[in-house]
């Protein structure tokens, strides 16, 4: 799927009801999130994530980076994007509502 697929939908005043799944170099193996009727979408890092079709849906990031994903989600505040947004924090393997940067969350260890 793309981001694409995602604003067609909701140009049609529809949306996912599982999971969005954003990952980025097929990280991880998301093949097993789209058999159970995630809609994953492949993004590619360096482009323009478009937050605003996040709105109200249930969102899981695998960015391989928690700074990304901690941009994904300011941008998401600074424009007002309200979503079920978790991030999977690569550097302590769990996902996470308020990633931060790897090396501010090993300093809390």
């Amino acid at each position: 799927m793309t981001w694409n697929d995602l604003r067609e939908l909701r140009r049609k005043g529809m949306r996912p009801s599982l999971p969005v799944v954003v990952s980025v170099d097929d990280f991880p193996p998301t093949g097993l999130f789209a058999e159970e009727g995630c809609m994953v979408i492949q993004h590619k890092p360096g482009e323009v994530l478009p937050v605003e079709l996040l709105e109200g849906l249930m969102v899981w990031l695998f960015l391989r980076s928690c700074g990304r994903a901690q941009a994904v989600m300011r941008a998401m505040g600074n424009r007002g994007v309200k979503a079920d947004c978790q991030a999977w924090c690569e550097c302590m393997k769990r996902m996470d509502a308020m990633p931060v940067r790897c090396e501010v969350a090993q300093s809390w260890q």
